[in-house]
């Protein structure tokens, strides 16, 4: 009876941070959602008021617009994490060169930092490969290069490195820009989680970006870690099994 009491005890518990967890998240989502809700429905008021310019009008269906956008991409995101949270069988595991990968996608990642007006580099060990989700591992990477890109200082620098780690395979982003402060770096892959809590939606995101990483990374069996110098950049590193 004392161990079965001690298992059910430990099953409520788990229960509950489940129900907490949910509880949560669906807070998590009405905030998100709530503010461009307010502001669509400020500017639709305002303009019913009265006969507008054509300018005005403009205005207003500029900031629609510019709100729907964000409602659609935040969606979108919470679409990928809600699949990667039920996504462990569903995996479309192949042997990857990533190597290879990385020097296709290269290219893509230098045309996203150039617009931030910030260099790229790439370095890579030959005929590194894993047994991964090839759509997936792209996701993970351009969340990791989006996330330096936006974090860094005007005409700073993005790093990709890849390179064998004993029997692990590790993929370094890296940038040279405001930093992590050492209290935010436990909770940066936390759902909804922004480091700059005053930057705004445009420069920050959802703060689903790292949370999807996380979970990619978790799908492949790997892990990820950040290294962050407050005032001179962070470090995320991958490290995924190499196939035996």
């Amino acid at each position: 009876f004392g161990e079965l009491t001690a298992s059910l005890n430990q099953a409520f518990g788990l229960l509950q941070e489940n129900v907490d967890r949910e509880r949560q998240i669906v807070a998590d989502v009405s905030h998100e959602i709530r503010a461009p809700l307010t502001v669509m429905q400020g500017e639709a008021s305002l303009a019913l008021r009265r006969k507008r310019t054509v300018e005005e009008y403009e205005r207003c269906l500029q900031v629609f617009s510019s709100e729907s956008a964000y409602l659609s991409a935040m969606v979108n995101k919470l679409l990928l994490v809600a699949q990667l949270d039920n996504a462990s069988g569903l995996l479309n595991l192949e042997d990857v060169n990533l190597s290879d990968f990385l020097n296709e996608l290269s290219p893509s990642f230098k045309t996203l930092c150039e617009e931030h007006l910030l260099t790229f580099k790439f370095e890579a060990e030959t005929a590194i490969k894993v047994r991964g989700d090839r759509l997936k591992l792209r996701e993970l990477l351009f969340n990791l290069i989006d996330n330096a890109a936006k974090y860094n200082r005007p005409e700073g620098e993005v790093s990709l490195s890849l390179k064998t780690d004993k029997k692990l395979v590790r993929i370094d982003v890296s940038d040279k820009g405001i930093g992590i402060k050492p209290e935010d770096l436990g909770r940066i892959f936390e759902r909804f989680y922004r480091v700059d809590k005053a930057a705004s939606r445009e420069d920050s995101g959802a703060g689903l970006g790292l949370t999807i990483c996380k979970r990619i990374v978790d799908l492949h069996k790997g892990r990820i870690e950040v290294k962050s110098t407050l005032g001179k950049g962070s470090t995320f590193s991958v490290f995924l099994p190499a196939p035996e």
